[in-house]
């Protein structure tokens, strides 16, 4: 090979280079695969060819070597079927006009390279193949092992010729070029790729900054705000100028914030990450907002500090509306204890009357000072007692609850003998439940601790809870009361009858001070509502528990457990032993 042949294939890599030059212009002006681009980039290679060919290596007249092989074979694998073609079309054409005796030949090369790049690119899609430089020297390899063959087919006395001194030359030099070529070109559709993808990384990133609720912000190595997108100046009415090369310090109200302040710009001194601060700013309005911010350190490649990247959100309702809780609450607890109060202060008052009336009418049930002289004075006397009995529970209920709402109610600690408190309450409710044929059952564990707790609350919780269940149990029913040992070693009280029973939604209601089921005019039972809501404030200011577990129509169960430290001493042969007395 002479050092011409050399300088010729040196001008068929340098068309290379111009190819992919102008190759990665039209690619970058046209990156949606638009028809434009696919037809320039068509005619540029085709054009390329063609230079190619107007400076070929003559071998003889009418037989011509140059570049088109690595221009066409790159064309079909990187431009597809439309550049792959036009560029095919004007190289053929170019080589039909040329004429001579190898134009069969030539043509044919020029389709041959066109497919075999084709069918790479196919071969791609499919995921059958790949590209690398590695591959691309196969491929080159390929491509002119192909173009050398078809040479078999020119006529007699060339193909000598081009074997002797052309196609060895080609192959070494034009598959390393095509290699060069494909690595080129898959360098600049990478790049395209990469451009393309950080362009649509960015439009979606402005989209969200400029729709968020939120705003996001930058501070340079100096912690100066270097960047707020527009969601801030929209919420705070302010110029840019006025917002960036600030300090948030420079922003924001140091006034009752200073410990979380200096914690703050401690983070920032020491370049650590921080979420959810909280701050207030004034607008040029003189408004206040407040303001959530959360940030991270930026680190360059080095790990130089460089400054902090976050968002912000605008909390000024949220605050707004916990200043309103806060003073609903204060003045909710106010109302509350002025109720309270006043309700403590009037049963009060109502007692001292109500316990003359009790006084003056049983002294005429009893006809003390003779007889009334007509027996419908006994009656009289016997029903305002009674009503006076009624309503003196009423305002002594009343007065409980007051006392319970006020924080008033206190316990006076002893140790209770729960099995007699437990007697002593299922006999005063014997006569009511006589009345309405009902069963009294007794269950009490043996050797029950005694309880350290005060007396009267505990009498006062199961006698609300045996006449709740007298009241609410129909005639020829019954009603159980058990005292035994807890899972965790505390005395249990349950009270279990087969009333009329409550529903589940019911049972929050019936807890709550006054809280009945059933309007008054369709009840069939007298009360205030106050009796399991002082049962239950009564057992947790002992730190226990009240429970309620109800069926409509089959009755209901309350269970009261009293923590373990109340219990005096544990019974020391366990819980086996049950003494049950049923009336």
């Amino acid at each position: 090979m002479d050092q011409q042949t050399i300088l010729e294939f040196g001008k068929a890599v340098a068309l290379l280079l111009a190819l992919c030059l102008l190759h990665g212009f039209i690619v970058r002006r046209w990156q949606n695969d638009e028809l434009t681009g696919q037809v320039l980039s068509g005619i540029l290679f085709g054009g390329i060819c063609v230079v190619g060919m107007l400076i070929p290596i003559v071998l003889t007249p009418g037989v011509i070597f140059d570049a088109r092989s690595v221009i066409l074979s790159m064309s079909g694998l990187f431009g597809g079927p439309v550049v792959g073609g036009i560029a095919g079309l004007i190289a053929g054409g170019y080589r039909l006009w040329i004429g001579g005796s190898g134009v069969v030949v030539g043509v044919s090369v020029v389709v041959a390279c066109v497919l075999l790049g084709l069918a790479y690119r196919y071969g791609c899609q499919r995921g059958w193949l790949s590209k690398g430089l590695w591959q691309f020297l196969v491929f080159g390899l390929l491509v002119h092992l192909v173009e050398v063959f078809l040479f078999t087919f020119l006529p007699e006395g060339i193909v000598d010729r081009v074997m002797e001194s052309i196609a060895l030359p080609m192959v070494l030099t034009f598959t390393p070029a095509t290699a060069l070529l494909g690595w080129l070109l898959l360098s600049i559709e990478e790049q395209i790729r990469t451009a393309k993808s950080l362009a649509e990384s960015e439009a979606r990133f402005r989209d969200v900054a400029e729709i968020s609720g939120d705003w996001i912000w930058e501070m340079d190595a100096d912690l100066r705000l270097s960047f707020v997108s527009s969601r801030f100046a929209e919420l705070f009415p302010s110029e840019a100028d006025n917002i960036l090369g600030k300090r948030r310090t420079d922003l924001g109200q140091v006034v009752q914030e200073k410990e979380r302040w200096a914690e703050h710009l401690d983070d920032l001194k020491n370049h650590r990450p921080f979420r959810d601060f909280e701050y207030s700013l004034v607008t040029p309005d003189g408004q206040t907002r407040y303001v959530r911010t959360s940030g991270r350190p930026i680190f360059g490649p080095d790990g130089r500090f460089l400054g902090y990247r976050g968002t912000g959100t605008d909390i000024t309702q949220r605050k707004e509306a916990e200043a309103e809780l806060v003073a609903s609450k204060e003045e909710a607890e106010i109302a509350n204890r002025s109720k309270s109060e006043f309700l403590a202060n009037m049963s009060h008052e109502l007692r001292t009357p109500l316990n003359s009336i009790l006084g003056y009418s049983q002294m005429l049930i009893d006809q003390l000072f003779g007889p009334l002289g007509n027996p419908k004075y006994v009656e009289y006397a016997r029903a305002i007692n009674l009503s006076g009995s009624h309503l003196f529970n009423i305002i002594s209920d009343i007065l409980d609850i007051s006392k319970i709402e006020a924080g008033k109610a206190s316990i006076e600690e002893s140790h209770v003998d729960v099995a007699a408190v437990i007697g002593s309450c299922a006999a005063m409710v014997e006569v009511r439940a006589q009345e309405k044929q009902i069963r009294v059952e007794k269950h009490l564990a043996a050797q029950l601790p005694l309880l350290r707790a005060d007396e009267r609350h505990v009498k006062q919780i199961v006698l609300n809870l045996l006449s709740n269940a007298v009241k609410f149990t129909l005639e020829g029913g019954s009603v159980a009361v058990n005292a035994r040992l807890s899972r965790e070693g505390g005395v249990e009280i349950v009270v279990a009858d087969t009333g009329i029973g409550i529903r589940a939604k019911d049972v929050p209601k019936v807890l709550q001070p006054f809280g009945q089921v059933a309007d008054s005019h369709r009840r069939g039972h007298e009360g205030t509502g106050l009796g399991l809501p002082i049962c239950d404030s009564l057992i947790r200011l002992h730190g226990g528990e009240f429970d309620i577990e109800s069926e409509v129509g089959i009755g209901t169960t309350v269970t009261v457990r009293f923590p373990r430290e109340r219990s005096v001493e544990q019974a020391s042969a366990g819980v086996s032993g049950i003494a049950a007395g049923a009336r």
